[in-house]
């Protein structure tokens, strides 16, 4: 055998005579930061699947809560907003599942799916109680349900279930209503050619010009939470005008202005005292009423 080479290369090739290798260099842990990632990735992957046949287990429900006319504290109205409890994940959050939804193509199945049931047990509560018209159903409409097939479908929804179209609010966001040349605009004016009335949702967080506002045929806005958070305390001074603008606004444009977020008597004293038409939020109930199907 060779004996020449460094000493460093002879001790190298004692230690692979003995049976041992080179001890390899260690690996960083990940960090927390790429750990709460891939829990983020694996959950939106569970949900997702889940999601999928979520209508068809009939494990999609549905909660009311109640809107108010803050002048006769009589309910007028019920928002029907969407639950899902499943057998493997349990109560998932509608933000999280509405987003997951959308982003999937699965927001059309269930938007349709409240849309009905909801129409239905309305009916179903007019017969009941003989009552019929006491109140109105009001829906939230996801930007990625439109398409040339909407309008028929709301149309027929109500045909089916027997309820009139004017006992039916639809809430779409400032996107849809304002930003949207096509099909946005068209929407707006053919539902309420229908007698169907339309609501901007979280109005206040987007950018809307009164030239907007006076031309397209809305019936109502509802301010966003964000503004009633702040109605009372150390901020009152500033959110009251910018609130007490909006009512007038909506005074002016014949449009009933509605406050979201309504959780303390003094929230909704505030609001009455500046002019606002209808209310909602914990102070008058939790979203309640659950249905499945």
């Amino acid at each position: 055998a060779d004996g020449g080479g460094s000493a460093a290369q002879a001790r190298a090739d004692a230690g692979g005579s003995s049976g041992r290798k080179g001890t390899a260099a260690p690996t960083a842990a990940p960090s927390r930061a790429a750990l709460d990632s891939e829990l983020r990735f694996c959950r939106r992957a569970r949900v997702k699947a889940r999601l999928a046949g979520a209508v068809a287990r009939n494990d999609i429900s549905i909660a009311y809560e109640p809107i108010v006319d803050i002048a006769t504290n009589r309910i007028v109205g019920v928002e029907a907003l969407a639950r899902w409890h499943d057998e493997e994940l349990g109560d998932v959050r509608p933000d999280e599942f509405i987003a997951i939804a959308e982003e999937s193509g699965g927001i059309q199945e269930i938007g349709a799916y409240i849309r009905r049931r909801a129409l239905t047990e309305l009916h179903d509560l007019d017969v009941s109680t003989g009552a019929a018209g006491a109140l109105n159903l009001w829906v939230n409409v996801s930007p990625h349900e439109i398409d040339a097939s909407f309008v028929a479908s709301v149309l027929g929804d109500l045909t089916a279930c027997g309820v009139a179209p004017d006992r039916l609010t639809l809430e779409i966001t400032e996107r849809v209503a304002f930003h949207t040349i096509d099909p946005g605009i068209e929407l707006i004016d053919e539902l309420s050619s229908h007698g169907i009335h339309i609501a901007v949702d979280d109005f206040g967080t987007g950018f809307t010009s009164l030239t907007q506002l006076r031309t397209l045929p809305l019936a109502r806005i509802k301010i966003d939470r964000s503004f009633l958070a702040d109605i009372v305390g150390d901020n009152a001074s500033r959110v009251r005008p910018l609130i007490a603008g909006i009512v007038q606004i909506g005074r002016l444009l014949e449009l009933q202005v509605v406050t979201e977020g309504i959780e303390t008597q003094e929230q909704l004293d505030a609001v009455r005292e500046l002019g606002a038409d209808l209310a909602q939020g914990h102070l008058f109930s939790l979203a309640t009423f659950q249905t499945r199907a």
